[in-house]
């Protein structure tokens, strides 16, 4: 930050800026979509507290009340807000407190709301079954006035249900824990266990026996299907009432477990709020055989793989999940439970109750971890009912991330702490790095996949492939030693000039884009270059001696470059460092 010490360049326009000038202008969170002043209403306002008996030391300090009424005022008025306060003044305790006690205040006034329009209806009835002689215009103006309330009222009473669930969730933790210990200790396997547990030596994450030829190739129709399988179903989306929301986000997930031990000072605040920490599957997978791949990516693909094969994974039980879900709410903290499983240590959930899970079944570990179901899709299950969300940064700056926890930002409160690390963060989620050696692995793979369906292919698939192909030729070029243009140490250019430079400006990337896009081709050819190298690896092996003999022992090329695009997901500092490599920001 030494090249900004110096920049005082509109400092003195910042400091005249008032809040005002930067609110956004917006209806109130939870709209109500009525006609007239007549039938808004009385209770929308909230006064702003000058006190904040939730936050839990006695006597807050002058700055901390300032800093709280502030946030206050900001909830009520829908604006934007930027805050700023010295290290070690209790920021983060202090945006909790204020924040949650202004959204249970404006939970407190949907039962209020609710009555106020059903009598506001009530009184549309009773007029309208006295109207004179002029009763078409009469009922017309009723009628829409109807139309307006009625959509209201019933949002309304499906928020007031879903927040009498939260209440009931967080007042029976203990019940939630004893449910789940209960499920745990269980000595009757259900069929589910018993088909996929009960297989010696089952492996449901391995690629190479699949059928590769089973919905490798594409159509020609575009988005056929959406990109995301983790897209959640339109139907089941409406269905869910929408609660006003907090959405925390701090940088790390080590912050965001500080939030939490802050969040616990509040005894009155957290045991009225319904709180979930949103992380990764890295984090929170509990199948060994996913898990230990250790890779993010490498995760998330035999995650997604069993979730579209047969051999689908034990944790996601229906009714496991469910339940999991609900002791979440009721308090629970999913990175804990994640840990518990993975170490088959379960102290820190059950106490001294854990002692009864291992007295008929000492070897049951896979068992009870089925039975207590996967934490991360026990944590999206329950995250439309979290009144406090916590995430990442990279969570919430990236549409496809949240599209597929299924976290909205409409009509919720987004409060973004340690803001000052917010652009390093937006640039690290927005930029990749290309090496040379990702290119020849991609290349291989587009190669091979063009020969192996090449009768296969539609003709806008083969185009598209072959225009593919040519592209990363050409970023190849760029960072081969032979050519002259290699941008050599460090060079930064526009993504125009660098295409330009690779003579592929006169490409359209977007029809590129679509086709990746499209049936989840990405998908396909990771398959498909997992099974081509496992197949390319038993027939070398089969032939060795005579390989050896014909090509002086050297190997084809095909099999290296497909082992190498395996093992290339493990790399070292030092052979990045040393590598050819392309930044796009």
């Amino acid at each position: 930050m030494e090249e900004f010490a110096a920049d005082v360049e509109g400092d003195s326009l910042l400091a005249s800026m008032g809040l005002d000038g930067i609110a956004v202008e917006q209806e109130p969170l939870e709209r109500c979509h009525i006609l007239d002043d007549s039938t808004r209403p009385s209770s929308d306002w909230i006064p702003v507290p000058t006190t904040f008996p939730d936050f839990p030391y006695p006597t807050p300090y002058s700055q901390q009340i300032s800093l709280m009424r502030s946030v206050y005022q900001t909830l009520v008025e829908a604006r934007c807000g930027l805050f700023e306060s010295p290290t070690g003044t209790g920021k983060s305790l202090s945006l909790l407190t204020a924040s949650l006690r202004w959204l249970l205040d404006r939970n407190s006034l949907v039962p209020v709301r609710l009555e106020e329009l059903n009598k506001r209806l009530r009184q549309i009835d009773s007029q309208s079954a006295g109207l004179e002689p002029d009763w078409v215009t009469a009922y017309e103006q009723t009628r829409s006035v109807k139309r307006m309330l009625e959509p209201e009222i019933e949002r309304l009473e499906a928020v007031k249900s879903c927040l009498s669930k939260i209440a009931d969730l967080k007042a029976s933790y203990f019940k939630q824990s004893s449910q789940l210990l209960d499920a745990c200790g269980t000595q009757k396997l259900d069929k589910q266990y018993s088909e996929l547990y009960g297989q010696p030596d089952l492996d449901c994450i391995d690629l190479s026996t699949d059928d590769p030829m089973e919905g490798l190739f594409l159509s020609d129709s575009s988005h056929e299907e959406p990109f995301s399988p983790e897209e959640t179903n339109l139907d089941d989306a409406l269905s869910i009432p929408k609660i006003t929301q907090i959405i925390y986000c701090s940088r790390t997930h080590s912050q965001l477990s500080q939030v939490l031990d802050e969040l616990s000072k509040c005894e009155k605040l957290s045991a009225q709020i319904s709180v979930i920490q949103l992380s990764s599957r890295q984090t929170l997978c509990t199948n060994r055989k996913v898990y230990q791949l250790q890779h993010p990516e490498a995760i998330n693909e035999a995650c997604l793989e069993l979730g579209r094969s047969k051999s689908r994974c034990p944790m996601r039980n229906v009714s496991a999940v469910k339940r999991l879900s609900d002791y979440l709410l009721s308090g629970a903290s999913a990175p804990q439970i994640a840990c518990s499983v993975r170490d088959n240590s379960y102290s820190k959930l059950f106490g001294k109750r854990s002692s009864v899970l291992f007295t008929h079944r000492p070897q049951s570990a896979d068992f009870i971890a089925t039975r207590i179901g996967c934490p991360y899709y026990a944590t999206r299950e329950s995250l439309p009912t979290a009144q406090l969300v916590l995430v990442p940064y990279a969570t919430v700056l990236q549409q496809k991330t949240r599209a597929a926890f299924g976290l909205t930002l409409t009509d919720s409160i987004l409060i973004i702490d340690e803001a000052h690390n917010l652009l390093e963060a937006t640039t690290a989620c927005s930029s990749v790095l290309l090496q040379l050696r990702d290119l020849q692995r991609v290349l291989i793979v587009l190669r091979t996949y063009q020969q192996h369906y090449r009768a296969r292919l539609s003709s806008l698939i083969a185009l598209r492939l072959r225009q593919l192909i040519q592209f990363v030729q050409s970023l190849q070029r760029l960072l081969l030693p032979s050519n002259h243009n290699r941008l050599t140490n460090q060079k930064v250019v526009t993504i125009p000039l660098m295409l330009c430079e690779a003579g592929i400006d006169n490409m359209s990337l977007h029809h590129l884009v679509d086709c990746l896009r499209q049936r989840h081709f990405v998908t396909k050819l990771a398959g498909f270059a997992k099974w081509v190298s496992a197949k390319s690896s038993n027939d070398f092996q089969s032939a060795e001696d005579e390989t050896r003999e014909k090509y002086d022992g050297s190997r084809p090329s095909l099999p290296t470059g497909m082992k190498s695009l395996l093992a290339g997901m493990k790399r070292s500092h030092g052979d990045m460092m040393n590598q050819p490599q392309i930044r796009v920001c």
